[in-house]
């Protein structure tokens, strides 16, 4: 995608959501940063407001735009699987997002592994069966609910949500939907398919699954904005979730440190031994998170997805 002139650039961190301005020369100019750090309602839990982070990045665009004048272009950076489900006519969340270091899907990852479906607690694909098992537990609003990581949120809010054309931009990038667990592994060539095995074992209707679209192009209007820039699908995974990992509560954090050695391929006996030593001194739930990666890397292949590389505009 060629953009001739400045572009606002929004990011949509784990602590926060920062905008600022691009300039032709790659210069950055008029920055601003609101923190928005995510709600942890119970140990190994993390959720997150998606009205307010909506109202956050409004505010920003607005007001960076205000100071910077008229931009060519709309930019999205974004942490990765945070799983937000709202409803299509009102554009109003219908629950909490959940972040992507929760940790309650860990069981249903597990439980998945016996019918060979290789599936990730950070992945999106078991947060957003476990919102649907809350609100919709018959799955009969499949045509009322739309499922997005958070640049789907954020390009269906500066679209203009509901009011969006064809009733909303309700779209995602192929680099964000290849760590969702739903992507289509036979199709990676493509990169455009939700994989059917995987929508069938959680029960998730495709008509809530957002349109897959190129990670560098225009996908629409920011009628939200003014001057109404085109939002471009440009997105990249961000590490601002560092300052809440250091400040977080103790669970999560630990837990996470699990699943991050197991991905990192260290050596499954060294992590039922750390887990054996969590289990001692510190909890229990830990430990078993740790097992639990453990045995997810004794049992499975490489995933697919890791090789689907992000990129931004």
């Amino acid at each position: 995608m060629a953009v001739s002139g400045s572009v606002l650039v929004v990011d949509a961190g784990t602590s926060g959501v920062r905008a600022s301005v691009v300039r032709p020369d790659a210069s950055v100019t008029h920055a601003r940063r609101v923190a928005l750090a995510p709600e942890p309602p119970a140990p190994g839990l993390v959720e997150l407001d998606a009205r307010r982070l909506a109202d956050v990045v409004l505010e920003l665009a607005a007001a960076v735009l205000g100071d910077a004048g008229p931009v060519a272009g709309v930019g999205v950076t974004n942490q990765r699987a945070t799983t937000v489900v709202w409803d299509r006519r009102s554009g109003e969340p219908v629950a909490p997002a959940i972040g992507w270091q929760d940790l309650r899907t860990v069981g249903t990852c597990l439980g998945r592994q016996a019918e060979g479906i290789r599936l990730a607690p950070n992945m999106s694909a078991t947060k957003l069966a476990a919102i649907l098992d809350a609100v919709d537990p018959e799955r009969r609003r499949a045509d009322e609910l739309c499922f997005g990581t958070l640049e789907s949120w954020i390009c269906w809010t500066l679209a203009g949500g509901p009011a969006g054309p064809g009733g909303g931009l309700h779209v995602t990038d192929a680099s964000n939907v290849a760590v969702t667990g739903l992507l289509d592994a036979a199709a990676l060539a493509r990169v455009d398919r939700y994989d059917a095995r995987v929508l069938a074992a959680l029960r998730i209707p495709e008509e809530l699954l957002p349109r897959i679209v190129d990670t560098a192009g225009v996908v629409g209007e920011a009628a939200a904005l003014p001057g109404a820039p085109p939002p471009a699908a440009g997105l990249l995974e961000t590490l601002a979730n560092i300052p809440y990992l250091l400040a977080g509560p103790p669970l999560p954090l630990l837990a996470l440190l699990g699943w991050v050695l197991a991905t990192r391929v260290i050596h499954v006996v060294f992590l039922f031994a750390v887990a054996a030593l969590v289990a001692l001194l510190l909890n229990p739930l830990s430990a078993l998170v740790m097992a639990g990666c453990a045995i997810l890397l004794m049992r499975s292949p490489a995933a697919p997805s890791d090789r689907v590389p992000a990129q931004i505009v």
